[in-house]
């Protein structure tokens, strides 16, 4: 018998839930990623999460720049007024999701809500450029 002679009838459902299990309803659909796309997937998604922010930023009168060829990207803050102080920042994805995360270590806020993570870039960075900016001269 060729297998085109094949009865279907003789493997029968057994084999077709052997290969073909349904998902359940509460099981999120994913995508797998082949390991030889997994860095390049990761950067992709930190590079829109980081590009989120930028929005956010820019909308603040942040001045930013982009150092996507970073491993992991980053995205580099400071203001015009004040070129020279500034932050890095990065999109890392942890056991919980993505959260934005600074040189310094701190952790910003969860990449679900750029706007919370760019208000505490503010808090953190405002100090700072207010007393660079005010500062007298050391001889005066």
């Amino acid at each position: 018998m060729t297998a085109l002679d094949a009865d279907p009838s003789d493997e029968g459902p057994a084999y077709f839930t052997a290969v073909h299990r349904p998902l359940p309803e509460h099981a999120p659909l994913t995508v797998r990623v082949p390991r030889r796309l997994g860095d390049a997937w990761t950067a992709f998604h930190a590079r829109r999460h980081l590009n989120q922010l930028e929005q956010h930023l820019n909308r603040l009168g942040w001045e930013t720049a982009r150092r996507h060829d970073c491993s992991p990207p980053l995205l580099r803050l400071f203001s015009e007024a004040a070129p020279h102080i500034g932050e890095h920042v990065a999109a890392v994805r942890g056991s919980k999701g993505w959260s934005y995360w600074t040189s310094t270590g701190s952790h910003l806020g969860d990449c679900n809500a750029p706007e919370d993570a760019a208000h505490a870039l503010t808090t953190r960075l405002g100090p700072w450029l207010v007393a660079a900016l005010t500062a007298k001269p050391f001889g005066d």
